[in-house]
């Protein structure tokens, strides 16, 4: 990571007005900063893309990673305002609309996460990440059933991805499945370990009465 972000502060120090090496400048950057949490490298990615915006105000990928940074740093209409402007230049984004519906969520703002969510399985519907977000959409509104059916279709399009893979565990387990969310806990810690896949098994073990 830091050897690709030396070299495209080299590319962009020889040309200044290249747009594209600012926007990707700034992804490895809030890269950077989500491994050690260094508040430099957090303002390095926000001026970088808003140097790529400036450069080219039309592109959607860097107003996304944008509106990510304004999510994830707490300034959600900040954030919301960035991915309204995408949809509405580029309606067929569909990342826009799973991002957007991210945050509705966390805003309570159910019914508007549910259009975008369906909105996002119909423009990508044999994208295992469509129903892994309609997945989390069902689960937020206490909808089980529905949020099983949303990870086991992404699954069946992703079956080597192990967060989604734990994502259909967890959901099984708030659904009182245990013996299929065992299956599936387990299944998703021999793709890959992974935080969520622990968290949950640690959860049913728990509620058996015994640790591990």
């Amino acid at each position: 990571l830091d050897r690709a972000i030396e070299l495209l502060e080299s590319v962009v120090k020889r040309d200044p007005n290249f747009g594209i090496a600012h926007g990707m400048l700034g992804e490895l950057y809030w890269s950077a900063y989500g491994i050690d949490g260094d508040e430099v490298a957090e303002e390095q990615a926000q001026e970088s893309l808003l140097e790529a915006m400036r450069l080219d105000p039309e592109d959607p990928e860097v107003r996304v990673q944008l509106a990510l940074i304004y999510a994830d740093t707490g300034r959600l209409e900040a954030a919301l305002d960035e991915l309204s402007r995408v949809i509405e230049s580029h309606p067929a984004k569909d990342w826009a609309y799973r991002l957007r519906a991210r945050i509705l969520i966390e805003r309570g703002e159910i019914e508007q996460a549910r259009a975008d969510v369906e909105r996002a399985v119909e423009l990508r519907p044999n994208l295992g990440a469509s129903y892994d977000w309609l997945g989390f959409f069902y689960v937020s509104a206490g909808q089980y059933p529905e949020a099983i059916a949303a990870f086991t279709r992404g699954v069946e399009l992703e079956p080597d991805s192990p967060d989604m893979v734990a994502n259909l565990g967890d959901a099984y387990l708030r659904n009182g499945d245990r013996d299929l969310a065992l299956q599936a806990l387990s299944r998703s810690i021999e793709l890959g370990p992974n935080s969520r896949a622990y968290m949950s098994l640690g959860m049913l073990h728990r509620s058996e009465g015994r640790m591990t």
